[in-house]
């Protein structure tokens, strides 16, 4: 946000002097095309340092963990859990394994990977019929749900 600032306000066209009626010297000047090269000097070593930070990372972990506030939100914030478009956490990466009843073949307990690294078992209620595309489609839902995630995006709204 802040280079983004910086470009467009050491790239914007002025207004002229007669549109507020002072004129401004050479000093005025001076300090117009000072503040203009700095923007842009700022904003070329902004988009450089962003750029070998995020180079540096592994594409799996974030070189910034306290940043996940400030770059994602879950949108629209202002409906529930399971209907928002899109969600700030890893859940959409949760694996699960299912364990079925031999003898009626319903399944039982569903054994949840979760992306911090952590298994989870939620037994399946067994008034339901459960396929497995159900519960792959689920997953998330019940990833969210059942998993504590270090960056719980409910907790911002």
């Amino acid at each position: 946000m802040v280079i983004g600032f910086l470009c467009g306000l050491s790239t914007m066209e002025r207004l002229s002097s007669d549109f507020f009626g002072v004129e401004h010297g050479c000093w005025g000047q001076a300090k117009q095309i000072f503040f203009r090269f700095f923007g842009l000097i700022v904003s070329v070593l902004g988009i450089v340092a962003a750029t070998v930070v995020l180079l540096q990372g592994d594409g799996a972990t974030t070189p910034c963990d306290s940043c996940t506030a400030l770059s994602c939100i879950a949108f629209p914030p202002w409906e529930s859990v399971d209907n928002r478009w899109w969600h700030c956490d890893s859940c959409a990466t949760a694996t699960a394994d299912v364990t079925t009843n031999t003898a009626t073949g319903v399944f039982e307990t569903l054994h949840i990977n979760c992306p911090n690294d952590s298994t989870v078992s939620v037994d399946l209620d067994s008034s339901k019929s459960y396929s497995r595309e159900s519960l792959k489609q689920g997953l998330p839902s019940y990833c969210r749900e059942y998993c504590l995630l270090e960056h719980d995006s409910r907790a911002l709204f």
